[in-house]
């Protein structure tokens, strides 16, 4: 049976490969993709794909975004890091996910689901556009405040007040345009999902940066983009290849 890997983290991918060898032997991936734009250029009926592992968050921006461009009417199994808001959605609507960091059991769990509601007249389409639409309607509903940790007590703080959110030795942060520095409770992943994009944006894992706060973008090696913002964060911040475009565009408006 041929299967598609949809991930960007070459280091993820080849233990998803592994993995599924260990499981399903006559399973052979006949291709591993890094971003939207390979997922939409990629010739799926010709190939014969018939299960496609896809992460949610690829380098060029959402997997939600290969929908919107292509009709892709096969099963998938997501790869996701996300929330447990997320994780009723999928099963609403009985599409399949696996939890990073992926293990060998769930692995097989899905698979098994996947093999059962083979020859079945469920439309993957029909479900996916559902998800989609849970997914945008949560995205509407921007969060207006964060409770962040404050000599020993939580308190509340605008997300308009911050400039930046980023993980630093394990924890998350968030810096404030008056230079204030704050740990949080959610991931990156949540924030991501629960702030306005328009305002905020994924540069990279470790960092989601508000667009007031750009100083400078030069370009760098290999295509990338060099960042600077004001506050100054704690490390380069750096566009992959794969999203400059992407960003140039948010920056923009």
């Amino acid at each position: 049976m041929n299967v598609v890997i949809v991930e960007d983290e070459e280091r993820a991918a080849n233990r998803l490969q592994q993995l599924i060898k260990a499981v399903r032997p006559s399973f052979e991936v006949v291709a591993k993709l890094e971003t939207v734009r390979e997922a939409i250029a990629y010739n799926w009926d010709e190939n014969g794909v018939k299960l496609v592992f896809l992460d949610i968050h690829l380098a060029d921006g959402s997997s939600f975004e290969i929908f919107k461009s292509i009709q892709l009417d096969i099963p998938i199994i997501f790869t996701t890091a996300y929330d447990q808001y997320a994780l009723d959605a999928f099963q609403v609507n009985s599409i399949d996910y696996l939890l990073k960091p992926i293990q060998e059991e769930s692995l097989e769990e899905a698979i098994i689901k996947f093999e059962k509601r083979l020859g079945t007249n469920d439309s993957e389409s029909e479900k996916l556009s559902q998800l989609i639409d849970l997914f945008q309607n949560k995205s509407q509903a921007n969060l207006k405040n964060l409770l962040v940790h404050h000599k020993q007590k939580l308190i509340p703080v605008a997300v308009e007040e911050f400039a930046f959110f980023f993980i630093e030795n394990g924890l998350v942060k968030g810096r404030t345009l008056k230079n204030e520095l704050y740990i949080l409770d959610q991931n990156l992943d949540e924030l991501e999902q629960s702030i306005d994009s328009k305002i905020f944006y994924r540069a990279n894992r470790q960092i989601i940066i508000r667009d007031k706060c750009i100083s400078s973008i030069e370009s760098y090696f290999n295509s990338r983009l060099l960042v600077s913002i004001h506050p100054a964060a704690p490390f380069e911040i750096l566009i992959s290849k794969a999203k400059a475009r992407e960003f140039k565009e948010w920056v923009q408006g």
